[in-house]
């Protein structure tokens, strides 16, 4: 009878532990199912997210093609049912809650810095933000960053400069446009700034063959300061004016001995970098766009850039 005990005790064992490894096996599965219903929502998530940012940007297209507009924004009454933009766009950058979950900013290239056509001072000066020597060795470095000599600038840098730098494997371009933001990284007294100062910078830059003659009625006050030498705080006052006064503000912009005819102006180039932001679920999507609104004799726009992440 102990022998009988034993047996049955034996067997009872083994039959709890295939019990408990079926429930693990079960629960291993209902695990794995759960993550693999969470990644396929996701998925969709983004593929949805994806998909309304494209449609957006196809209602700007057509909003920004029948509006009408001042020297800084673009004012459009059309009521447009399935996705609403609001009846003016100002085109500084400035974000733009269209819902609780897509947020639009757009910003025309004239109150931008071309990196084709680049304004080494102006660049150094943004940069710089009133450090003296840093202004004088960006300038100068972007300068023989451009020129195909190899005679250094007094702040500047050439070949020699850069092969003393530790895993630095690139030189000077010696040509005189800049292909990327990423390309004015590179140069000596940029590549010294934080990333906190180099994205203030950045925001500042495109780089495109249209040109854009600068909008003062566009720019920022800090920008603004830098082109027609005063201190940010009358910047922003003479800015603070075209809300009240626009014709005085003008002309007391075109009286400063700063303002140049041939590189200043006050219209808009229709040349316009557009940022959406759309969030489904958990998924947030980005797109990311330069498009040429500019009338040509076909009516058609161009994209210089575009990407979606």
């Amino acid at each position: 009878m102990p022998y009988m005990k034993s047996k049955n005790g034996f067997a009872l064992s083994i039959v709890l532990w295939i019990v408990a490894a079926l429930l693990l096996g079960i629960a291993l599965i209902l695990n794995l199912s759960k993550d693999s219903l969470q990644l396929t929502k996701g998925v969709q998530e983004k593929i949805i997210a994806r998909e309304q940012a494209q449609d957006y940007l196809e209602v700007i297209k057509y909003y920004v093609m029948t509006a009408n507009f001042d020297s800084y924004k673009l004012i459009n009454d059309v009521p447009i049912t399935t996705y609403k933009l609001p009846k003016e766009i100002v085109l500084d950058g400035r974000d733009y809650n269209l819902s609780k979950n897509v947020t639009l900013s757009m910003r025309d290239a004239s109150s931008m810095i071309n990196l084709f056509y680049p304004n080494e001072q102006i660049i150094a000066a943004l940069a710089s933000q009133g450090n003296n020597a840093l202004y004088y060795t960006i300038k100068d470095s972007i300068k023989d960053w451009k020129d195909k000599n190899s005679e250094v600038s007094l702040n500047g840098a050439e070949d020699t400069y850069y092969k003393k730098q530790k895993n630095v494997l690139y030189r000077p371009r010696n040509y005189p446009t800049l292909e990327s933001v990423d390309e004015l990284r590179l140069i000596k007294g940029i590549d010294t700034l934080s990333q906190k100062q180099f994205d203030r910078l950045k925001s500042y830059i495109y780089s495109s063959q249209k040109g854009a003659v600068v909008n003062l009625a566009l720019v920022d006050a800090n920008y603004l300061s830098k082109l027609l030498h005063i201190n940010i705080e009358t910047a922003q006052k003479m800015l603070n004016l075209k809300y009240n006064n626009y014709t005085k503000f003008v002309n007391l912009l075109r009286k400063n001995p700063y303002y140049k005819d041939d590189s200043m102006g006050f219209g808009l180039s229709f040349n316009i970098f557009i940022k959406l932001k759309v969030k489904v679920g958990d998924a947030i999507v980005r797109l990311e766009t330069f498009i040429n609104f500019k009338n040509n004799k076909f009516r058609d726009i161009t994209t210089d850039m575009y990407k979606i992440y």
